[in-house]
C-alpha cells in the first residue's frame, strides 16, 4: 500500500510505499537518504509535474553510481535502478539544473527494494548501457549519435539474452529513431523490423501497431508500396485496440500518401472517411484540417469551386476555434479559388481579410502574403504580386525556411520572366533550384523526399524556359544551348531518381581488402555460435551467456558495415549515379556523325522545344506547351492503337472503330509531325534521325509520322512516312549513348548467339499443366511434346491475381492473355541462325523468373523476351516484365520480374528485344514506365533494347520479327537498319499497312 504523501521540506529518508510530492526552483536541489544492504536491488522513480529534474545516486564514501535525465521534458518520469556494493547510506539528489527554470512540482518514490539477483545484475548492466545510449543521441552530433546507435545494439542484445523483451523493443525503437534522425532511413527500418518481431513475440498490439508505423514512416523514402502495406497493418493494429485517435493519424497518413502518388480520387476517399471520424471524435481541429486535405485534391485537379467549397467548411471551423493562423492560411486559398473562377472582388476581399489575419505572427504572414501574391498574379497585377513575394521571401530567408523559401524564389521567377526582367528572373530560378535540390537529397521527413521527384520538374521547365526567352531576345548569347545542356542534367538527375526509387544494388566489384575482412568476419562468427551453443549444452552462468552473445552481435554488427561498404565503393550503381551529363561539345563530337540529326525535346507548361544538333551547330524552335503537344499525341496514339479490341464492342463495331480511326490518323498524324518536326523540316533531309523524347512523345512512333511538309512537298495530298526516308533511333538521353560507348567500347563479345524466352504459362488452368502432369506420370515430358499438345490451344489465360495485384497503375487489375504467336516467333527467330550459332529456347515453364535472372543469360549476344509488360508511367519503379506465373506441378510461382532485379543483371548482350509488352499512357505520362525498362537493360549490359510502344498484334508480330532477326543474321545488318528495313516490308504489304502492325517497335540506344 502506499502511504500518506509526506511535504515536509526537512523529511531526510525514503521508504518503501512511501510518495513524497515537493515543489522545487529552477537551480534548487532535494537530497533523499535511502538505506541499502549490500546486495540489494533498489528502483526509484521520480515523477516530474511541471519542471525538468536531474536525478543522481550516490553511495555512502559519495560517488556517484547513476544519473538519470531522460529526454521527457518536465512531465514523466525519471527511473532510478542500482544494486548496492555496499552497506551503508546511500543519497538520491533530485535537482534542476535550469536557473531560470518556473517553480514546479515532483513525486519521489522508492518501489522496489528486495535481495538482487544474477539476472538484476545483467539487466542493470544492460540498462547502464542503454541510458549511456539516450545521453549519447540527445548530443545530436554525428559521432554521438553512431555511438549511440552502437549502445543501443548492445543494450538490445543484453536485454534479448536476459529475456527481457519489452526492454529489448524499446532498445531497438530508441536505435531505430537515432538512425531516423541521421536521416538514415533504411539504417532506421532494420531496428523498427525486428521491435516489430519482439512486439509479436510479446503479443502486444500497441507495440506492434508502433512499430509497423515507424518502418512505414521510413520506408516511404526506399518502396512506397511496402511503406503503404506497414501503413495499412499499423491503422487495423490501432482499430483492434481502439485507439481513434492514431487510427484517424494512419488513415491520415493514408490518404496522404495517395495524394502524392496522384491518386486524388483514392485519396479524397480516405480523408472523408477521416472526416467522419473526426467529427464523431468531436475534434474539430482534425475536421478541419481534414476539410483542407479535400479542398487540396480538388485544387489538383483545378475544380476551383469544389476547393472552394470545402476551404468555406474549413474556415469556418477556424474560425469557431478562434484559430487566426489557421484562418489566414485558409482564406488565402479561398481568394485564390475565387481568382481561378474569375470573381475577381471576392478575390481582392478575401486576399484583403487574409492579410488582416496573418498579422502579428510572422511566419504566417509571409505565408499569407505569397499566397495572396499569387491571387493578384493571377488577376493580373504582377507587380502588386512581386511585391509581395519579395516580403514573404524576406522572412522565409531570414528565418532559414529553404523549402518555402525555393517555392517563393520560383514565384518571383514567374513574375520577373512575365514582366520581361529575364537576367533577374534566371537568377532567382537558379537561387530556388540549388535549395531544392539541396532539400531533396537531404529531406528532413518521409513526406519531402517522396515528393521531391515530381515537384522538382516544374522548377526546372521554368528555369528552361526563362532561357530560351533570352535566346529569343539574344539569339547570339547562346541561352538554347544552355538550356539544351540543362534539359541533358534533368535527364540524368531523372535516371538517378529512377534508380533511387527502384533501390538497385548493383553487384559490386568492391577492392579485395574487403571481401577478405567479410569472408574473415564470417568465419569468426561461425566459431563465435559454435562456441554459444557448446556453452548452452553445458552448465554455463548468466554472465557467460551475455558475453557470448554480445560478441555475436558485435560480429554481426561489424558484418553489416562492411557489407555497406563494399555496396558503396566501386558498385555500378554509384558508377550510374555519379554519371556526369556530356556538354553540348561533346555530344557532338562523341555522339552525331555527319549523317545523324539529333531531336531532342522538352515539353513545358508554358512553351515547349526542340533542339536541332548535327556535329556542326545547335538549332532550338519553341513548340506549343506540353498540354496542347501530349492531347495531341495522344489523339495520334488513340488512332494508332485502334485495332486493339475493345471489351464489350462486337465484330461490326469494332470494323467500324477501326475504319473511322484510319480515316482520321493521317490528318491527325500530320497535324502533330507539323507541330513537332515542322520547325525542323529543312534540317531532315534522308539523315538518320535520333530521337529524344519527353513526356507522351515517348510513346508516339516517329517512324510512322508523315513527313512534315516543306515547300516542295506542300502540293501532295499524302506526305510519305518518316520511315520511308529515315533510320530513327530513341534515345533516353544523349549522354546515355555516350555512356554507354564508353563502358562497352572493350567488352568481348559473347561467345552465344541468341536466348529466347517465350510464351510464358500464366494460369493453372492453362492446358500445358494439363499436359504436363500427364507427361509426367508417363515419365516422357519434353518442351517439343509441351508445344505440339498446345500448340492449337486458343484457351484465353487470367493471370494470378497476387502478380497484377502488385503492380499499382493503369494496368493492374487486369488479364494477361496468353501469346500465342510467341511461339511462332521464337522458332522463327531460331530458324533464321546460322547453323553453328549457339541459343536458348526457353519456352512455356522455363519462360521464367529463374531463367531471366541467370547467370546463362550473360552468355547470349541477343535477349529475345517475348511476353507482356507491366508498365506504371506515374511510378516507373513498379515496372517490370511478367514472366511463367505457374510451374509444371500447376503450383503458383513468382513470375513478375521488377525493374530493380532487371538493373542488377549482368550481361553481355548487344541487343535486348521487348517484344509484345503491353502498356499505356498514364494519367501523368513521363515515359518512364517505358523508359525505365529500357534504361534498366541497357545498365544491366545491352547497348541497344528494342521495345514496343502498345499491345502489339501477336501475327504482326511474328512476322516483323521473322524479318528483324533474318534482316540481322542472314543480311548482316545493324540492328536498327534491321528494325527499319522489317517494318518498311511490312508497310509494303497491304495486309499490315497500318502503322499498328509495323510500327509499334522502336530502338532505343547504339545503331552502329
Amino acid at each position: 500500500m502506499v502511504q500518506a504523501v509526506q511535504q515536509a521540506a526537512e523529511l531526510k529518508s525514503l521508504e518503501v510505499g512511501q510518495l513524497v510530492l515537493r515543489e522545487l526552483k529552477g537551480g534548487q536541489s532535494h537530497s533523499y537518504e535511502i538505506s541499502l544492504a549490500a546486495g540489494q536491488f533498489a528502483h526509484v522513480v521520480v515523477e516530474q509535474k511541471g519542471i525538468d529534474v536531474v536525478v543522481k545516486l550516490f553511495t555512502p564514501d559519495g560517488r556517484l553510481i547513476t544519473e538519470v535525465d531522460s529526454p521527457n521534458g518536465t512531465l514523466g518520469p525519471e527511473p532510478v535502478y542500482a544494486i548496492a556494493d555496499t552497506t551503508g547510506i546511500y543519497r538520491l539528489e533530485v535537482g534542476s539544473p535550469n536557473k531560470n527554470a518556473v517553480v514546479g512540482k515532483y513525486e519521489a518514490k522508492l518501489v522496489e527494494l528486495r535481495p538482487g539477483t544474477e539476472r538484476d545484475k545483467a539487466w542493470l548492466a544492460a540498462h547502464r548501457i542503454f541510458e549511456e545510449a539516450v545521453a549519447l543521441g540527445i548530443q545530436n552530433t554525428p559521432e554521438s549519435s553512431q555511438a549511440a546507435i552502437k549502445k543501443f545494439e548492445e543494450a538490445s542484445s543484453l536485454y534479448g539474452a536476459i529475456g527481457d523483451l519489452s526492454e529489448q523493443y524499446v532498445a531497438m525503437i530508441n536505435m531505430g529513431l537515432t538512425y531516423r534522425r541521421r536521416r538514415e532511413w533504411m539504417g532506421a527500418f532494420a531496428p523498427f523490423e525486428r521491435a516489430f518481431r519482439i512486439a509479436k513475440e510479446l503479443g502486444d498490439d500497441r507495440k506492434q501497431a508502433e512499430s509497423l508505423e515507424a518502418m512505414a514512416d521510413v520506408q516511404i523514402t526506399n518502396d512506397q508500396g511496402k511503406a503503404l502495406q506497414f501503413g495499412q497493418e499499423a491503422l487495423k493494429k490501432y482499430q483492434a485496440i481502439g485507439d481513434r485517435k492514431k487510427e484517424a493519424f494512419m488513415l491520415s497518413w493514408i490518404a496522404d500518401i495517395h495524394y502524392l502518388w496522384g491518386e486524388e480520387e483514392k485519396a479524397r476517399d480516405l480523408y472523408s472517411q477521416l472526416l467522419l471520424m473526426y467529427q464523431s471524435l468531436g475534434d474539430k481541429t482534425g475536421e478541419a484540417f481534414t476539410l483542407r486535405s479535400i479542398s487540396s485534391t480538388y485544387d489538383v485537379e483545378n475544380e476551383a469551386q469544389k476547393s472552394l467549397e470545402y476551404s468555406l467548411k474549413a474556415v469556418a471551423i477556424w474560425q469557431s476555434l478562434a484559430a487566426k493562423k489557421q484562418e489566414a492560411v485558409e482564406e488565402s486559398t479561398i481568394s485564390n479559388d475565387y481568382a481561378r473562377l474569375g470573381e475577381r472582388q471576392k478575390a481582392l476581399d478575401s486576399a484583403e481579410k487574409a492579410l488582416l489575419l496573418g498579422r502579428g505572427d510572422k511566419e504566417t504572414e509571409a505565408q499569407v502574403k505569397v499566397n495572396v501574391g499569387t491571387v493578384y498574379y493571377k488577376l493580373g497585377d504582377i507587380a502588386q504580386a512581386l511585391t509581395l513575394y519579395n516580403e514573404g521571401w524576406s522572412y522565409f530567408h531570414n528565418a532559414g525556411h529553404p523549402r518555402n523559401e525555393a517555392i517563393t524564389l520560383k514565384h518571383i521567377a514567374v513574375a520577373l520572366r512575365d514582366l520581361g526582367r529575364l537576367n533577374e528572373a534566371q537568377a532567382n530560378i537558379e537561387k530556388s533550384i540549388a535549395l531544392v535540390e539541396v532539400l531533396r537529397d537531404h529531406a528532413g521527413s518521409p513526406e519531402l523526399q517522396s515528393s521531391f521527384i515530381a515537384t522538382l520538374f516544374p522548377f526546372y521547365e521554368l528555369y528552361i524556359d526563362i532561357l530560351m526567352r533570352q535566346h529569343a531576345v539574344d539569339p547570339k548569347a547562346g541561352h538554347n544551348v544552355e538550356a539544351l545542356a540543362f534539359t541533358e542534367k534533368v535527364k540524368a538527375r531523372s535516371l538517378v531518381d529512377l534508380l533511387t526509387q527502384a533501390r538497385v544494388v548493383l553487384k559490386p566489384e568492391a577492392d579485395a581488402d574487403l571481401i577478405e575482412r567479410e569472408r574473415n568476419i564470417a568465419e569468426r562468427l561461425t566459431v563465435s555460435l559454435d562456441a554459444l551453443t557448446k556453452l548452452l549444452k553445458s552448465k554455463f552462468t548468466d554472465a557467460q551467456k551475455i558475453e557470448a552473445q554480445r560478441k555475436i552481435e558485435v560480429l554481426e554488427s561489424e558484418r553489416r558495415r562492411v557489407r555497406a561498404e563494399i555496396r558503396g565503393r566501386g558498385s555500378r550503381y554509384s558508377a550510374i549515379t555519379k554519371a556526369q551529363p556530356l556538354s553540348i561539345p561533346e555530344i557532338q563530337q562523341q555522339v552525331l556523325d555527319g549523317n545523324t540529326l539529333l531531336l531532342e525535346y522538352k515539353l513545358g507548361h508554358d512553351s515547349s522545344y526542340v533542339w536541332a544538333m548535327t556535329p556542326d551547330g545547335v538549332l532550338s524552335y519553341q513548340l506549343p506547351p506540353s498540354a496542347e503537344v501530349e492531347a495531341q499525341a495522344r489523339r495520334v496514339y488513340d488512332l494508332l492503337i485502334a485495332r486493339q479490341p475493345e471489351p464489350g464492342l462486337t465484330e461490326g463495331q469494332q470494323r467500324a472503330r477501326e475504319m473511322a480511326a484510319d480515316s482520321q490518323y493521317q490528318k491527325q498524324a500530320s497535324v502533330l509531325s507539323t507541330m513537332l518536326l515542322g520547325p525542323v523540316a529543312a534540317q531532315l533531309g534522308t539523315k538518320r534521325l535520333l530521337i529524344v523524347a519527353d513526356g507522351a512523345l515517348d510513346y508516339v512512333p516517329f517512324s510512322a509520322l508523315p513527313a512534315p511538309a516543306t515547300k516542295e512537298t506542300q502540293s501532295k495530298a499524302d506526305p510519305k512516312p518518316l520511315i520511308l526516308d529515315h533510320e530513327i533511333v530513341s534515345l533516353p538521353s544523349a549522354s546515355v549513348l555516350a555512356l554507354l560507348r564508353s563502358e562497352f567500347a572493350t567488352r568481348q563479345p559473347a561467345n552465344k548467339m541468341v536466348a529466347v524466352l517465350a510464351d510464358p504459362v500464366f494460369e493453372i488452368d492453362d492446358a500445358r499443366v494439363k499436359v504436363s502432369r500427364a507427361l509426367k506420370k508417363k515419365g516422357t515430358a519434353t518442351q517439343n511434346q509441351l508445344g505440339q499438345a498446345v500448340a492449337s490451344s486458343s484457351d484465353s489465360s487470367t493471370v494470378l491475381k497476387r502478380a497484377l495485384n502488385s503492380v499499382r497503375g493503369d494496368e493492374g487489375g487486369g488479364s494477361l492473355r496468353r501469346l500465342l504467336f510467341s511461339r511462332d516467333e521464337a522458332e522463327a527467330i531460331l530458324s533464321a541462325l546460322p547453323p553453328q550459332q549457339e541459343s536458348l529456347k526457353a519456352l512455356d515453364f522455363r519462360a521464367n523468373r529463374n531463367t531471366a535472372m541467370s547467370s546463362e543469360l550473360g552468355q547470349y549476344r541477343i535477349i529475345h523476351f517475348s511476353t507482356h509488360g507491366l508498365l506504371d508511367s506515374r511510378h516507373p519503379e513498379l515496372s517490370g516484365l511478367v514472366l511463367s506465373l505457374v510451374d509444371e506441378d500447376g503450383h503458383a510461382e513468382e513470375g513478375f520480374f521488377r525493374l530493380n532485379e532487371i538493373y542488377n543483371l549482368h550481361l553481355n548482350a548487344d541487343l535486348v528485344v521487348l517484344s509484345a509488352c503491353q502498356t499505356g499512357l498514364g494519367k501523368e505520362v513521363r515515359g518512364e514506365g517505358l523508359m525505365g525498362l529500357v534504361r534498366g537493360f541497357m545498365y544491366a549490359g545491352s547497348p541497344r533494347v528494342v521495345a514496343s510502344l502498345w499491345q502489339v498484334d501477336d501475327a504482326a508480330t511474328a512476322e516483323l520479327m521473322k524479318r528483324f532477326y533474318r534482316g540481322m543474321f542472314q543480311e548482316k545488318l545493324p540492328p536498327s537498319a534491321a528494325l527499319r528495313a522489317a517494318q518498311i516490308e511490312m508497310l509494303k504489304r497491304r495486309h499490315w499497312q497500318a502503322p499498328y502492325y509495323w510500327s509499334a517497335f522502336v530502338l532505343q540506344g547504339e545503331w552502329k
